[in-house]
């Protein structure tokens, strides 16, 4: 599970490589930890060409009366909420890292080893977005059973461009990561 995640400048300026940011949305991002339901800085498809948005975390489901932030890669396909999204609306969410809490209660952060932004594989429908998470890495596993699918750049191009190929990335194995308890003092930073 997905429900928290960190955007900072380094990871802003790394995504500039990956899309143009127009000037209009630069002042309405909000860096720092981002919950659900929180806008967000997301990278979509327009007229076979990247753009840069902002949406929100989660999408609102009336029925079930709550945000629901995340969707498993390997159902995707079978769920009515986000078969069409799916199909026709991915997007990825750029992030330096994100966060899960081990069973002391602790934070703990995740990045990726040399990088200075993840992109987290996700779909989007309307202003609002979900991650998509998969089975959890060697890496992962002993915090959580569940991780989001992070996707290189490249293969952020095809998850967004080419449904095809974006089948065929439900089923990768993240990336390994590096972790960090934080300390109760660090915790209150964010």
């Amino acid at each position: 599970m997905c429900g928290r995640f960190l955007m900072n400048e380094e990871a802003l300026a790394a995504v500039e490589n990956f899309v143009k940011i127009p000037r209009s949305i630069q002042g309405q991002l909000d860096l720092g930890m981002i919950f659900p339901s929180n806008p967000s800085l997301v990278i979509y498809e327009d007229g076979n060409d990247f753009k840069a948005g902002i949406k929100h975390f989660g999408f609102l489901s009336e029925k079930l009366k709550k945000r629901i932030i995340n969707a498993r890669a390997e159902t995707i396909e079978e769920k009515w909420m986000f078969k069409n999204a799916f199909h026709h609306q991915r997007c990825v969410i750029p992030c330096a890292l994100f966060y899960e809490w081990n069973s002391a209660k602790e934070r703990i952060s995740f990045t990726e080893n040399g990088h200075p932004v993840m992109y987290l594989a996700g779909i989007w429908m309307k202003d609002d977005f979900v991650i998509l998470t998969t089975e959890a890495n060697s890496s992962m596993e002993r915090f959580h059973h569940r991780m989001p699918l992070i996707l290189s750049k490249e293969q952020s191009e095809e998850w967004i461009l080419n449904y095809s190929e974006a089948s065929k990335l439900l089923d990768i194995i993240p990336p390994a990561l590096r972790y960090h308890i934080d300390t109760p003092k660090q915790a209150t930073l964010f």
